[in-house]
């Protein structure tokens, strides 16, 4: 034999040895191809697992739980069940006892799975196993710690809600066209203030025309951060050039709200 048996390994008797050589070649390639297949795939982490989530591909937060004895493993269990998300779901795909296994780290691998371990201690080899398998093993010692890293992780893997924040309102007077710039809004701010890299509601008498984010706040030549009331100023808006005199502006910001 060209590569040592390994454990789990089935032998299988065939009708000559030309058949033999045809099937341990073809599982060598089928073995080989696997193994490059995942040398090149990402490590399933969970902020890998977070990113997924905000793209759309994942909304659930896949879990394999070890623990040291059966009890622990059941205390452990008990404290997952209790984590509520609105939106994320927290599913346990694999559990036991003993040390992260290669048939954990398989399970973890194909389920997009995290590993979580209670009171046990990895050796080099088993955190060599999880590396070549590209599988996140997290172990811990306090119970509250593992499942204040679960419920943070789920909580990351929302996406995210913002309000609107109302800052002022702005008139347009007229729109001034500069060089490499393009067109802006020659502007009074009326109320409160307008903020550079803030958000605006633009409306011709009652109908909202444009709502867009401000990406450039000028005071004459000079570029400002904002402008108070009482003020004129230019306001260049992101994909919009076609302003009116009478225009006006609700300038707003967004803020992130806690689910």
């Amino acid at each position: 034999m060209s590569e040592v048996p390994q454990a789990g390994d089935i032998f299988q008797v065939v009708g000559s040895e030309k058949a033999a050589r045809q099937i341990a070649l073809t599982k060598l390639t089928e073995r080989r191809t696997t193994e490059a297949a995942r040398d090149v795939a990402p490590r399933i982490t969970l902020e890998e697992l977070a990113r997924r989530a905000k793209e759309g591909e994942v909304k659930e937060l896949s879990l394999v739980v070890k623990a040291d004895a059966q009890g622990t493993l059941e205390a452990l269990l008990s404290a997952l069940q209790k984590i509520e998300d609105p939106v994320v779901a927290i599913k346990i795909v694999g559990q036991g006892v003993g040390a992260v296994s290669d048939s954990d780290l398989l399970l973890a691998g194909v389920s997009n799975a995290i590993i979580v371990c209670f009171n046990l201690k990895p050796t080099p080899a088993q955190q060599a196993a999880a590396e070549r398998a590209k599988v996140e093993v997290r172990y811990y010692d306090v119970i509250y710690k593992l499942t204040e890293d679960v419920e943070r992780a789920a909580k990351g893997m929302r996406e995210p809600t913002y309000r609107q924040i109302r800052e002022g309102t702005v008139e347009v007077i007229t729109p001034i066209k500069i060089p490499r710039l393009g067109i802006i809004a020659g502007s009074r701010v009326t109320e409160g203030k307008v903020t550079r890299g803030g958000w605006v509601k633009l409306f011709r008498g009652k109908e909202l025309v444009h709502e867009g984010r401000i990406s450039s706040l000028k005071h004459f030549k000079e570029d400002v951060r904002e402008m108070p009331a009482g003020q004129e100023c230019g306001i260049g808006l992101e994909g919009f050039e076609a302003f009116l005199p009478g225009d006006s502006m609700e300038t707003y910001r967004l803020e992130r709200e806690e689910i």
